[in-house]
C-alpha cells in the first residue's frame, strides 16, 4: 500500500509558470486545473496525482515529458478534449522518437469510470479526444493500467517503443480510439474483460491484440473496428481469448502467424471481413496440440487472403472439449495457399458427436493443393459420427483435391452428403475427394447424394458496414522480386524491375518453417544488399508497402 500524502510538509509539487509554460513534478495533492493559459505542461521529473484528487485538463492542453518521465494516476483524471482541440502526452525532444518518455501509469487506486445501464460513461477517469505519443521508454505500454477500468474515447496511442496499451485489470472499454505504430503490441490485455468498438489498429509491429489470461467469466467483445498492416491482428496464450465475440470488423493487409487466434472456448466470429492478409490463416482455433471448444464462425467474407507455407483461411483443432465448432454461411473465395499446403486444415480429435459442423458455406475460386484437408487419430469406432458436412459449395479448380481425407481407415468414415462439387458427374467427384479409394489406409467419404447446383448463403450481414474511420480495402497487387545472386552464400540484393525501391516498405525473411527471421524498414537501409541467416536453406522474401507487395525465394548454399 502506498503512502498518501495529504499535508503541506509533504507537498513536492513544483510548479514554476513563465511564458506560458509550466513545469511539472512530484506528488499533485490538490484538485487541479491544466489550462491552455499554461500550456505546455513539462513534466521534468515524475508526477503523481494523489488518491482522493482530480486532475483536469482542458482541451487543446500539450503535456511534454522529459526523457523516462512518466505521470501516475492514483486519483481521478477528467482529460476532454474536443474534435479540434486534442489534449496531447508527448515528447519534449526537439525531434521526438518512439521511447522518449515513459508512460501514463493508471494505478489500482485510480478513480474507475462509471456507466450507466445503456453503457453510456457517466463519471470516473476518462481520456476523450487525447493523442499519447513517443512513450514506452520502461516498456509495458505508453498507457500502463493496473487493477482498475478508465474509459477511452476517440483517442489515440501511437509511436510508442513498446506496448501502445497494457492493461491489467477489471473492465476497459476503449471507443472510437485507434493505436498504431507501436513497435509491440498495440493493446497487450493480461486480466479481466474488454470492449472494443468502433476502433483501428495499424502498423503494430508485434500484432493489434494480444490477450493473456484475461478470461473472468464476462464476455469480451471487439466489434465495428479494423485492423491494418499488423503482424498478426488478435492473438493469445494462457487462457486469454475465451468467450470473446468478434463481430462486424475488418482485418486487411494484416501478417503475421494468424490474422486471428482463438482459443476457441465458446468465443464468435461473426459478419466480419477478412482479406488480402498473408503468411498464415486468417483464423486459428487453437491448434493440434490443444484443440479447442465449441463456438461460432458465421457470416464471414474471407478473400484474396494468401500463405506460402501453410492454410490460409483456417488451422483448426477441435473435439477433444465435448463440444461443437459451427462453420456457416461463410463466403470464401480467391484464396492462396500453394504448394504443398491447402487452405482449410482441420484436425478432429472425436472428443464429441460431431465435434466439427460445416454448412451452408460457399468455397470458391480457391488455390491450393487440397482445398480442405481433414486429419485425425486411429479411433477404431467406425460408427462415430463426428463431423457433419452438409449443403456447401465446393468449387475450387486450381486444387488438385477438394476435400484431402487422411481419417485412418478402421475410424470413422466420412457422411459428407449433399454437397455441391461443380458437378453432379460421380467420376469429376471421385477425382477431386482423396480417401479410401485414392489410398487404402485411410477412411471412406460418401459423399452421395449430390446436389446439383450451388447452394444459397446466408447473407444477412451484407453489404458489410464500414467501420468508423476505415478506408475502403482495395486488392493489392502482387509482384514478383528478383534476388540475385541467387543461390548465394551470404547476401543478395533485389532488383524490383522498372519501379524504384520504395522508401517507406518493409523488407521480410523467413525461413523454409514460415518463421520470421529478419524484418526492417526499407527507409532505415543504407543499401540494397542484405544479410541471410547463417543456416544454409530456402528463404522467402517479401517487401509490404501500401500500393504493392513484392515477393521472391534465394536459396542459401
Amino acid at each position: 500500500m502506498k503512502q498518501l500524502y495529504t499535508t503541506a510538509a509533504f507537498l513536492l509539487l513544483l510548479i514554476h509558470t513563465a511564458s506560458a509554460l509550466t513545469n511539472v513534478s512530484g506528488f499533485i495533492n490538490a484538485n487541479t486545473t491544466w489550462t491552455l493559459a499554461g500550456a505546455p505542461y513539462i513534466v521534468t521529473g515524475n508526477a503523481l496525482l494523489s488518491q482522493g484528487y482530480t486532475l483536469t485538463i482542458d482541451p487543446g492542453v500539450v503535456v511534454k515529458f522529459d526523457n523516462n518521465k512518466a505521470l501516475q494516476i492514483d486519483g481521478e483524471l477528467i482529460a476532454i478534449g474536443t474534435v479540434s482541440q486534442h489534449i496531447v502526452f508527448t515528447s519534449n525532444q526537439a525531434v521526438p522518437q518512439p521511447g522518449d518518455w515513459a508512460k501514463l501509469h493508471f494505478s489500482d487506486f485510480s478513480t474507475d469510470a462509471v456507466y450507466d445501464a445503456a453503457g453510456n460513461y457517466v463519471s470516473g477517469t476518462i481520456m476523450k479526444y487525447c493523442d499519447v505519443r513517443y512513450g514506452g521508454s520502461l516498456m509495458w505500454g505508453s498507457v500502463d493500467i493496473q487493477q482498475c477500468s478508465p474509459y477511452f474515447n476517440h483517442c489515440r496511442v501511437l509511436d510508442g517503443s513498446w506496448c501502445g496499451i497494457n492493461f491489467n485489470g477489471d473492465h476497459l472499454t476503449i471507443d472510437s480510439s485507434s493505436v498504431r505504430n507501436c513497435a509491440k503490441r498495440g493493446i497487450y490485455y493480461q486480466g479481466g474483460h474488454f470492449l472494443m468498438r468502433n476502433d483501428s489498429f495499424s502498423y503494430n509491429l508485434e500484432g493489434a491484440i494480444h490477450v493473456l489470461q484475461a478470461y473472468d467469466g464476462i464476455q469480451s467483445r471487439i466489434v465495428d473496428s479494423y485492423f491494418r498492416w499488423n503482424y498478426g491482428a488478435v492473438s493469445w496464450q494462457n487462457n486469454g481469448l475465451q468467450y470473446v465475440t468478434i463481430k462486424n470488423c475488418a482485418f486487411a493487409n494484416n501478417n503475421g502467424p494468424a490474422v486471428v487466434a482463438l482459443q476457441g472456448v465458446s468465443d464468435t466470429v461473426i459478419c466480419n471481413k477478412f482479406r488480402n492478409n498473408t503468411n498464415g490463416p486468417v483464423i486459428h482455433w487453437n491448434d493440434w496440440a490443444n484443440p479447442s471448444a465449441g463456438g461460432v464462425i458465421h457470416n464471414n467474407l474471407i478473400e484474396y487472403n494468401s500463405n506460402a507455407a501453410g492454410p490460409s483461411v483456417f488451422l483448426l483443432g477441435v473435439g477433444s472439449w465435448m463440444d461443437t465448432l459451427f462453420i456457416s454461411n461463410n463466403t470464401v473465395r480467391h484464396n492462396s495457399s500453394p504448394g504443398n499446403s491447402c487452405s482449410m486444415y482441420y484436425l478432429l480429435f472425436g472428443g464429441s458427436t460431431r465435434s466439427l459442423q460445416i454448412y451452408n458455406n460457399s468455397f470458391t475460386e480457391n488455390d491450393g493443393i487440397n482445398f480442405m484437408m481433414l486429419y485425425g487419430p486411429q479411433t477404431n469406432d467406425p460408427s462415430f459420427d463426428f463431423m457433419y458436412l452438409n449443403n456447401n459449395t465446393f468449387f475450387n479448380p486450381a486444387c488438385q483435391y477438394e476435400l484431402n481425407n487422411n481419417i485412418p481407415y478402421g475410424s470413422p468414415n466420412l457422411l459428407i452428403a449433399n454437397n455441391y462439387w461443380g458437378s453432379s458427374n460421380t467420376a469429376y467427384v471421385d477425382g477431386v475427394i482423396y480417401d479410401y479409394f485414392d489410398f487404402a489406409n485411410q477412411s471412406v467419404a460418401y459423399y452421395m447424394p449430390i446436389l446439383t447446383s450451388p447452394v444459397a448463403v446466408d447473407t444477412a450481414c451484407l453489404p458489410f458496414q464500414k467501420p468508423v474511420g476505415m478506408e475502403e480495402f482495395q486488392a493489392i497487387a502482387t509482384s514478383k522480386l528478383d534476388l540475385f545472386p541467387n543461390p548465394t552464400n551470404d547476401r543478395f540484393s533485389i532488383n524490383f524491375g522498372n519501379v524504384n525501391q520504395p522508401s517507406d516498405g518493409i523488407l521480410e525473411i523467413r525461413n523454409s518453417l514460415s518463421e520470421l527471421v529478419y524484418r526492417e524498414a526499407l527507409s532505415n537501409s543504407e543499401s540494397n544488399s542484405f544479410i541471410l541467416p547463417e543456416a544454409n536453406g530456402i528463404y522467402f522474401v517479401r517487401v509490404l508497402t501500401k500500393e504493392r507487395i513484392w515477393v521472391g525465394r534465394v536459396v542459401k548454399i
